[in-house]
């Protein structure tokens, strides 16, 4: 019986459903091919699963001289390769069954979806049972960031803003599927939408992943997210990784959920929670979900169609194998793919990534990034035309108005290209897409005019796929075919790769529920956007499609804008978009557009990618960029250093900040933290500011120059938290051979007028010298009172108002001729010892009857020893260096 099975350690999962006779008695053969088969072959055999290449579960065997063996007594098929290594690894596992009824307890986790604890050595006798369909381990999620080196410039987010600053996420809400984020961080203050799915504990990646995506900027220009006015929602992906119950999303309106962590190793198949992410975004269809793909770019599959091959299909996670969501994969600055990035395809030969991203350290910001843009584009269209997008179309509108980084067409590195979130806005806006349904054996036909002086047409096609059964050998369910009819009669068919590593060719898809038409040139005219329904499982099916045309000649500067503020003395990327000129040169100017300075000469202009040291000042500058007799001009823009505030007094009743005065600024703005931003405090010519005590704690500074711009801005922080004491920023107390060496380091020297240099003796402090307070900020003095034992110094600052402040007491050891100190002595829960070396002694306590009752191996200069266990009492101390005694001295411990 079942429930005389021990408890199991792994969790597995396995798919529910109503089953026929046949199902019931299917049986299914493991099939050893000497060459691999052809795929009308296997099709014939009924395949149900590719192990690896040459052996295959199918569920008849078709006659061939190929075949090298044929095994079928073993049910494994049903199960992934992760779960037989675990059952392998542990003695125990937890399977979720499927049937109209369980004849014992299980744990349902979804519809469909139960966990049920039983031995591993039963696992063949269990997957035997004929309800179940499928079977996998349970999996800890990895998160796929290192740091955070977010960027906003590289897909165009910092465009989209200048250009459509009405659509910055309000209204909207992101769900994070991981640890929960700090919600008292600056930049994600008041965000927080509470929920009953959210995680317990806090970490840094889900912070930084939901600051990209919706931070509010109040940090610093880093922190600001591509939708800084989203609301945010957290679950936590410790217990499952299946997508929530549909209550959640729906309760909480979340239009995308941000899935930035993957599976330690590959997994290349259709599994539980790849079904049930499509399921749910077939059945809420203007719900995306958004997945990094991975950063195990350098694994190679063991298993499947793909086994062996190396730097390709590696995705972490089965749930990426999805159809109806969106894979993201990283690029580093220069719109390269890193290697770490992991690659498709999908286990049945789909295309993956979908589109690829700015996550040079870990492809987590990349899907960060493009969930604050499907977050924009939810938004946008909501506002437009009064309900939510499907989620196809958003998907669509980002693969469309991706930029083509790779080879030419769709690949398994960077998909259909990267990001670009000011066309993918600007595609919505223009009204470019267009929605239909068509029926089984139906075709429907879309005009499309296409105006004269276009360079290239991109049409793409998508639509969400009904779930394909878990395990299933291919995924897609229903398949539509785009054709593009040229004026010409010329049919266009979608671009495929050939191969693993091989450039896209024109052909039928019959694997994706995403496919893409392009033509460079596109002559004037009528083109029709053909959608064939080749097969439908059942009904009919909704798509989207999404075109663009761009002008066979254009020139454009998409960064620096007039919104940026370049930091002054770094190095700054150039970016544009271009189509029909071949180089240009590039200049620059500092005095609005007075002169102007070559900056280069013969760039290619396909690509964006220049860099230029920025000058060390604070001014506007242009850009021009000139071809073909043309001018191109950027717009202007403001170069600036980064300020940077310091705290000169933190004391009770007041604080002070203050600044150098910046080259090139009139004046200065100051702006506190008022709830959930910056606001402005206060305009100064002033390089200093006195807050009351009861005054902001969050500030940051601007400059500002005589024609009114403003320049970069500082960071912003709590003045509270900077580690002042009042006045006094550090005080040290050192051994030297001159004597005990005191340094102070204060924040200001607003309104102090002297100095007490204090030392402890058994009447209390008193004041060892008082010297008057100069320009500087460090001061020093030095005891040459010959002392031993441990000494405790301050200091008392006086104010020319009669005020003083007195610092945190400071010790020094002065061991004199000592070698060891023990202190304090007498000791009642436990002492200091020190010492002159660190090389390693033992220390050993005896009481007054010899009886050892301590000991403890040293090799630091200072080490706490607890005494609170023994009884009071005089002990002795001994110290051993290498079994010689080389100290002794007398312990007193006080009654506990």
């Amino acid at each position: 019986m079942l429930l005389r099975w021990p408890p199991f350690i792994i969790t597995l999962y396995c798919c529910l459903h109503s089953f026929t006779a046949a199902a019931q008695t299917r049986t299914a053969y493991l099939v050893h091919y000497a060459h691999i088969p052809a795929a009308a072959q296997l099709q014939a055999s009924g395949l149900l699963r590719v192990v690896k290449p040459g052996w295959y579960y199918v569920q008849r065997v078709v006659k061939d001289s190929n075949i090298i063996s044929i095994d079928s007594t073993s049910h494994h098929w049903k199960a992934s390769q992760a779960l037989l290594r675990a059952c392998v690894q542990a003695d125990s596992v937890t399977v979720l069954l499927g049937a109209d009824s369980l004849a014992w307890p299980a744990k349902p986790v979804r519809t469909g979806i139960y966990s049920l604890r039983v031995a591993s050595r039963q696992l063949d006798s269990l997957l035997a049972l004929p309800p179940i369909r499928f079977a996998d381990v349970y999996r800890k999620p990895v998160e796929e960031m290192i740091i955070n080196t977010g960027d906003m410039r590289l897909n165009r987010i910092v465009l989209a803003w200048q250009s459509y600053p009405q659509w910055q996420g309000q209204g909207m809400v992101i769900s994070f599927k991981e640890s929960m984020f700090d919600t008292t961080d600056i930049d994600l203050l008041h965000k927080h939408i509470p929920a009953a799915e959210e995680a317990s504990t806090t970490s840094e990646h889900a912070t930084i992943m939901t600051t990209l995506a919706a931070g509010r900027g109040n940090s610093d220009i880093t922190g600001k997210g591509v939708a800084p006015l989203a609301q945010l929602s957290n679950a936590d992906y410790s217990t499952n990784l299946l997508p929530e119950p549909d209550a959640y999303y729906q309760g909480l309106h979340i239009g995308v959920q941000n899935h930035s962590y993957g599976t330690p190793s590959i997994e290349n198949y259709y599994g539980l929670e790849a079904r049930a992410f499509d399921a749910q975004a077939w059945s809420q269809d203007t719900l995306l979900h958004v997945f990094s793909s991975g950063n195990i770019g350098d694994s190679v599959a063991t298993e499947g169609s793909y086994a062996g091959v190396k730097g390709y299909a590696n995705l972490s996670g089965n749930f990426k194998q999805a159809k109806n969501v969106l894979v993201t994969g990283g690029t580093d600055a220069d719109n390269n793919v890193p290697v770490l990035s992991s690659k498709g395809p999908a286990y049945d030969g789909r295309m993956k990534p979908d589109i690829v991203a700015y996550g040079q350290d870990g492809t987590s910001g990349a899907a960060a990034l493009s969930s604050g843009v499907a977050t924009l584009l939810q938004q946008a269209y909501a506002t437009r035309y009064g309900h939510r997008p499907a989620s196809a179309l958003v998907k669509g509108l980002l693969i469309n108005s991706a930029t083509d980084i790779g080879p030419p067409g769709p690949d398994y590195s960077s998909g259909f290209g990267a990001l670009h979130a000011a066309r993918a806005l600007q595609t919505l806006q223009d009204g470019h897409f267009r929605e239909a349904q068509v029926s089984a054996g139906g075709s429907i036909a879309l005009p499309l005019q296409i105006p004269a002086g276009t360079g290239a047409l991109k049409v793409t096609l998508v639509w969400n796929d009904p779930p394909a059964e878990a395990n299933a050998p291919q995924a897609l369910v229903n398949d539509l075919d785009l054709q593009v009819i040229t004026p010409e009669s010329t049919s266009l068919l979608p671009w495929v790769p050939a191969g693993i590593n091989a450039p896209a060719t024109r052909r039928r898809d019959s694997l994706n529920n995403v496919e893409q038409v392009t033509l460079e040139p596109a002559t004037a005219g009528t083109y029709s956007l053909v959608v064939n329904a080749t097969h439908l499982h059942a009904g009919t099916q909704r798509f989207y499609l999404v075109y663009s045309f761009t002008p066979a000649q254009y020139f454009t500067w998409e960064y620096p804008l007039r919104s940026s503020k370049p930091e002054a003395a770094t190095t700054l990327p150039l970016r544009w978009s271009s189509a029909g000129y071949n180089t240009g040169n590039i200049s620059y100017s500092l005095d609005r557009g007075n002169t102007w300075k070559t900056l280069a000469s013969g760039i290619p202009l396909a690509k964006d990618g220049y860099t230029w040291a920025l000058p060390d000042t604070f001014c506007t500058a242009i850009l021009k960029m000139e071809s073909a007799a043309q001018v191109f001009l950027s717009d202007t823009f403001v170069v600036s250093p980064q300020p940077t505030l310091h705290v000169g007094f933190d004391c009770s009743d007041a604080g002070q900040l203050w600044w150098p005065t910046q080259p090139g600024a009139d004046s200065y703005q100051l702006a506190v933290l008022d709830y959930d931003s910056l606001k402005t405090y206060i305009h100064t010519r002033d390089t200093a500011l006195v807050i009351p005590g009861d005054g902001p704690s969050y500030f940051s500074l601007q400059a500002i120059s005589p024609r009114g711009d403003t320049g970069l801005r500082s960071l912003t922080y709590n003045y509270h938290q900077q580690g002042l004491q009042c006045y006094i920023q550090s005080l040290n107390a050192d051994s030297t051979a001159q004597g005990v060496l005191l340094q102070l380091q204060l924040g200001t020297v607003y309104h102090l007028k002297a100095i007490r240099w204090e030392r402890l003796t058994s009447k209390g402090f008193i004041t060892l010298q008082e010297e008057g307070i100069q320009d500087g900020l460090v001061y020093q003095f030095t005891d040459t009172t010959h002392l031993t034992g441990v000494v405790y110094y301050r200091v008392t600052l006086v104010t020319d108002g009669g005020k003083n402040y007195t610092s945190d007491e400071v010790a020094v050891n002065l061991l004199g001729t000592h070698d060891y100190w023990l202190f304090p002595n007498p000791a009642q829960e436990q002492f200091q010892f020190f010492s002159r070396t660190t090389e390693q002694v033992q220390l050993q306590l005896y009481n007054m009857s010899g009886q050892l009752v301590l000991q403890r191996n040293i090799n630091m200069p200072q080490t706490t020893i607890p005494v609170s266990g023994l009884p009071a009492g005089i002990y002795v101390c001994a110290v051993f260096d290498h079994g010689r005694r080389t100290g002794t001295q007398k312990l007193v411990v006080l009654p506990h």
